[in-house]
């Protein structure tokens, strides 16, 4: 997509910005479209559309505007899709049971205390991603050579998992130590 901006206009250089934050803003709206990719790519397109027949006063925020926009666009997109009735579309609001809420949040907590062991830079590079970054992009981001990221995603996810089963298996030492039935006394008869 080529975008032609104004002459004698403040405006960026919408083709760069296209290019920088596009994919980004798709795997935003992915996540709150329920990973319709489809639908994500036409409502960001569709903010791009919406700021070049804008004018804005401080073209700075740019970026802050169009994630804002996406997010609007995304629960009309959602609201429009629940009137229609297309719930396959919608993502659901399933009940887990109380089992499985208890055992997400433990690991949840494994999670995040086995991360707590990562450097800074291993905690990042995860974190890109599992945000869906590709690996050119974790390259930008961490001003690092893109044939790295590989190795140094291999290697931050092993020290992961070896931090996560170290605390695992703290965890679960602490738990088996624990009475497993509750002691209940017995009502008296009277």
């Amino acid at each position: 997509m080529t975008i032609h901006r104004k002459k004698g206009s403040n405006m960026p250089d919408l083709d760069r910005l296209y290019a920088e934050h596009f994919d980004k803003l798709v795997r935003y709206a992915q996540s709150l479209l329920g990973d319709n990719r489809h639908s994500a790519e036409d409502v960001v397109q569709e903010a791009f559309t919406r700021l070049i027949h804008q004018s804005l006063k401080d073209y700075r925020n740019t970026p802050a505007w169009l994630r804002t926009v996406v997010t609007h666009l995304c629960f009309d997109r959602l609201r429009e899709m629940k009137k229609q009735g297309d719930h396959q579309a919608v993502p659901e609001a399933a009940g887990p049971s109380a089992e499985d809420l208890s055992l997400r949040e433990l690991d949840r907590q494994l999670l995040q205390r086995a991360l707590a062991h990562l450097s800074p830079r291993d905690q990042n590079i995860l974190w890109l991603r599992h945000n869906g970054y590709r690996y050119k992009e974790i390259a930008q981001e961490l001003a690092i050579d893109p044939a790295q990221v590989g190795m140094m995603l291999l290697r931050a996810l092993k020290k992961l998992r070896a931090a996560y089963y170290t605390e695992q298996e703290g965890t679960y030492e602490q738990l088996s130590s624990r009475p497993s039935v509750a002691r209940v006394p017995r009502p008296r008869n009277n």
